[in-house]
Formats: C-alpha cells, sequence, structure tokens
C-alpha cells in the first residue's frame, strides 16, 4: 500500500522518484532501519483510499534517518476535509 516500503532495511537511497495516486502512504520507513536517505521525491495524491497515513510515514524508526528536499502535495486522507472534519 506504498510506493517504497522499507522495513528492517538498512542503508538504502530513495531519490528522485514520482509516486501518485497511492491507497496509504507514498514512502513508508517502518521499524528499525537505520541509515536511510529519502531525497528529490515528488509525492502527489496519497491516502486516497484511508484517512490514517500521509504521504512520508515513519514508524518505530529510531534512525539516523534523512528525509529532504521532498515535496509531498495533496494528501489529504479519504473521508476527510483539509478542516479536518471526517465525513460519513
Amino acid at each position: 500500500m506504498a510506493g517504497v516500503y522499507l522495513s528492517f532495511a538498512a542503508a538504502n537511497r530513495i531519490t528522485h522518484n514520482l509516486i501518485t495516486d497511492m491507497p496509504r502512504y507514498g514512502i513508508a520507513v517502518n521499524f528499525p532501519s537505520p541509515g536511510n536517505e529519502l531525497e528529490y521525491n515528488r509525492i502527489l495524491r496519497t491516502n486516497l483510499e484511508t484517512n490514517d497515513s500521509g504521504g512520508i510515514m515513519t514508524y518505530m524508526n529510531p534512525g539516523p534517518l534523512v528525509i529532504r528536499y521532498n515535496l509531498v502535495g495533496d494528501s489529504i486522507g479519504c473521508n476527510t476535509s483539509r478542516e479536518g472534519v471526517i465525513y460519513s
């Protein structure tokens, strides 16, 4: 459910990707995944089927992790508004 999903993965460079129209996250880096770099990615229109994630998500990852120079847009979530009100 992600364009790029890392879990227990070390020393990866995720750079210069265009990730669009994802059901959940654009890039996820979960659990101990030290030494990864996320740079110069364009992440657009994520969370199309959920409302509990983001363009870039990290979970239970103490790092080190470098996240810089990424563009994240239209990551609002399914059934939510820009004001955070959930509609049923």
